[in-house]
């Protein structure tokens, strides 16, 4: 089913990724996958539409490159951080409904001939339900925003000395206006769609379990057997939609392992402690197969 995390604008997202998405095995993404963290951003009418991911209106809201002085890359640091990426919502974003977008890029391999740089990305969809009336003025289309020709997608990671500084790419990020009138709450926000069904006994991630009806005889136990199997399957076609891949790609055996983004909000990102979340109400788990270049974005 479609689920819409709650969030309040100034709050901190935590995404966390991993090697495994079942966690059978540690890891956060391969040591030799060396590259920038970034997080973008969009305003949509309905964040659990399928049709409104791509185009423009995608803002950046946190980045992370080279540090010179620790001598690593923003991937480097997710490993001893137990893959958790930190972003903070500007706190003068207008409510409502947003997509989140968080981005690895890996340039082992963008020195070759032809440049591989790979991105790992994962979708969520949250609703603002309290900020100001900010929209950054400064946005990008996604596919679009990066090409092969951008510097950044065949920066060398391993000419010694590198040639520093790393060339960002992308928009600025948008740390949020100071202007009162910006901070200023627009008023309450109600959410309406992507809630918890009010008949889900159990959840895990993004899915529901629901009591079967009850029955006495053998047709009734078929027919309930049925109704399930359609609620699985109605329920796998929306997070399929929802872009959220429920396996491993195809490639995942001759190709590194995709990491896997785990969001949860909250306004304290020491909460976060082995993964879990501080509220498991608002933890949606998503898997992202690996996209390449060439393409538009």
């Amino acid at each position: 089913m479609a689920r819409i995390a709650s969030a309040k604008a100034g709050s901190t997202i935590v995404f966390e990724w991993r090697d495994w998405p079942d966690g059978s095995q540690p890891g956060s993404i391969d040591i030799s996958h060396k590259g920038p963290c970034a997080v973008y951003m969009k305003k949509v009418d309905n964040s659990a539409a399928s049709n409104n991911a791509a185009g423009d209106g995608w803002f950046k809201i946190m980045e992370d490159g080279y540090d010179s002085a620790a001598g690593k890359w923003c991937t480097e640091k997710l490993v001893p951080a137990d893959g958790h990426l930190a972003a903070n919502i500007p706190k003068d974003l207008a409510p409502g409904y947003y997509l989140m977008r968080p981005e690895l890029l890996a340039l082992h391999q963008a020195d070759k001939t032809p440049p591989d740089p790979q991105f790992y990305v994962g979708c969520a969809q949250i609703a603002l339900t309290t900020g100001g009336s900010a929209t950054p003025a400064v946005t990008v289309a996604i596919p679009g925003y990066v090409n092969l020709s951008t510097p950044a997608m065949t920066f060398n990671i391993w000419q010694v000395p590198m040639k520093l500084p790393f060339p960002e790419f992308g928009p600025p990020v948008y740390t949020g206006g100071s202007s009162k009138r910006d901070l200023e709450p627009r008023g309450s926000f109600v959410q309406t769609i992507g809630l918890t069904p009010p008949d889900c006994v159990m959840q895990n991630g993004n899915w529901c379990g629901f009591m079967p009806p009850k029955y006495t005889d053998q047709n009734g136990c078929y027919a309930v057997s049925q109704s399930s199997l359609h609620l699985f399957q109605f329920t796998y076609i929306l997070e399929s939609h929802h872009k959220i891949a429920l396996h491993r790609p195809p490639h995942a055996t001759t190709r590194p392992a995709q990491p896997e983004a785990r969001i949860a909000t909250t306004s304290k990102p020491s909460a976060l402690r082995s993964g879990t979340p501080a509220n498991p109400a608002t933890t949606m788990v998503l898997h992202r197969p690996l996209l390449q270049l060439p393409y538009q974005g």
